[in-house]
């Protein structure tokens, strides 16, 4: 749940908002700064929405013109699960992964959340108990025999079984 939803983050209009910031040539989020504005309209040709944030720039590290990667901080910490995004499929109305439950392939429907140092997170529709079907997964139907490579759950690498 969002910060602001549950109550545990004052309105914008009355606290300035943390925010994170990562340069082209950075991998991580090191620079922390608030945001200041954000236009309550999104450029309809670019999909982007103008906004200002405020950072300590006394080493003169950001330069007018620099581009950079900016990490609202919308929610706290939780626990999620994660899975690499080619075990999840999509038929044409939702997203799912295959888990296998004594040895036999079961489909699940997932609602994902963003990715995460190139991995989904899992909003619901699996646990971390779950064994996720990871490799062959174009080629698994229902109620298909697994043969399992290894049997941490929500890692599963399988194949099906002839």
């Amino acid at each position: 749940m969002l910060l602001n939803q549950s109550g545990e983050r004052a309105s914008s209009r009355d606290a300035s908002k943390p925010v994170r910031l990562r340069l082209i040539d950075e991998d991580s989020f090191n620079h922390f700064g608030e945001m200041a504005f954000v236009d309550n309209r999104s450029d309809r040709s670019t999909g982007t929405v103008r906004s200002c944030a405020i950072f300590d720039n006394s080493e003169c590290l950001l330069t007018p013109g620099m581009f950079a990667h900016l990490q609202a901080i919308a929610s706290g910490e939780y626990e999620a699960v994660l899975i690499p995004d080619t075990a999840v499929q999509t038929d044409q109305r939702k997203k799912f992964v295959w888990v296998a439950v004594g040895g036999v392939a079961e489909r699940r429907t997932v609602e994902l959340g963003p990715l995460h140092e190139g991995l989904c997170i899992v909003r619901s529709g699996l646990s971390d108990q779950d064994q996720l079907i990871t490799t062959g997964t174009p080629f698994i139907r229902p109620g298909a025999a697994i043969a399992a490579a290894q049997s941490d759950p929500i890692h599963l690498a399988a194949s099906l079984a002839t």
